[in-house]
């Protein structure tokens, strides 16, 4: 896993922890990780691709 890989599992952890969201959308997590909502996206895509989060279009995101 690399270091953003990382990032991202923190801040949504951090996020369905802290507020107690069951899941998180992609403009919280770029607020909390100070970038875009597009570069989220991306990103996010990638982790569903390997299994690490939940995630359908234009959804929420969850960890699996």
């Amino acid at each position: 896993i690399t270091k953003n890989v990382e990032d991202y599992l923190k801040a949504i952890f951090y996020l369905t922890q802290e507020f107690e969201y069951e899941k998180v959308g992609t403009n919280q997590l770029a607020e909390n990780l100070g970038i875009s909502p597009a570069s989220v996206s991306v990103m996010i895509k990638k982790m569903k691709d390997k299994d690490l989060v939940d995630y359908q279009k234009y959804g929420k995101i969850c960890l699996r």
